[in-house]
């Protein structure tokens, strides 16, 4: 893995047809499920105990046949959570889940990463710091990467408009994980 520094964050532009993504901030963009990066989340163990932190653990891979490069800045704000309880609604949001959702946090370092071909990035989240979990049942988790850079290679023609009348047309770009299901106990 090639890692570059980079000063400012990236525009996430790119290219294809708009897809259901699990989406926690506002973003004017259409967003569309990468077929360059596949996302695969696991909350081990499945059973935990009501006050007990619950990690998610998530593993990024470059499917693709060509180098893929994301911006990592930190994986709370990299990787968006959405946990919904058995009736599909969304679990309520601790402060900090709060203040990820309305994007108040600002990145104050952000890495260039390249993942070249078959090459993945391993992280974990503790999902209690973005969500209030102290109600035992059953939730589900599913989670998306964004911050993916373009494919060079496929023609954005509002990539390089400076008028703001295209701003927030191009599509962003997120690699969307299996659902996980997990049960919290008393």
């Amino acid at each position: 893995m090639r890692i570059t520094t980079s000063l400012l964050l990236l525009a996430l532009l790119g290219a294809g047809a708009p897809a259901q993504v699990p989406r926690t901030t506002a973003t004017p963009n259409p967003a569309y499920a990468s077929a360059r990066l596949e996302l695969d989340a696991s909350v081990e163990p499945a059973s935990i105990k009501s006050g007990n932190p619950i990690f998610v653990k998530l593993r990024l891979r470059n499917v693709s046949g060509t180098r893929v490069s994301v911006v990592s800045t930190a994986d709370d704000i990299d990787y968006e959570l959405l946990v919904t309880d058995a009736t599909g609604a969304e679990a309520r949001r601790t402060s900090h889940g709060r203040a990820l959702f309305q994007d108040e946090f600002e990145a104050f370092r952000s890495v260039g990463l390249e993942l070249d071909p078959g090459q993945e990035i391993q992280v974990a989240l503790d999902i209690t710091r973005i969500y209030e979990l102290k109600q035992p049942g059953t939730y589900y988790l599913q989670a998306a990467r964004t911050h993916i850079l373009p494919d060079a290679s496929t023609p954005r023609p509002n990539a390089y408009s400076h008028s703001n009348r295209d701003a927030g047309k191009e599509p962003i770009e997120k690699a969307v994980s299996n659902k996980v299901q997990f049960t919290v106990t008393p």
